[in-house]
């Protein structure tokens, strides 16, 4: 079973502010989310794909 967080959960495990990640949701920028009734929930999985999504390729200091 997948496990949801709130925006507050998921905003500490991003390592971000609550606020900040509620902006994302209105840009469309942050993970995907579902919606029950006003609650807002975050899948474990989206999560990981969104920080995955994060990760660099390379360094700044390597050529490309």
């Amino acid at each position: 079973m997948i496990r949801n967080y709130t925006t507050q959960q998921a905003a500490e495990i991003i390592g971000i502010k609550p606020s900040t990640l509620e902006v994302y949701r209105v840009y469309g920028k942050g993970p995907r989310f579902c919606r029950i009734g006003r609650k807002v929930l975050y899948p474990e999985d989206e999560i990981k794909a969104f920080l995955d999504g994060l990760k660099r390729v390379q360094s700044t200091s390597e050529k490309s």
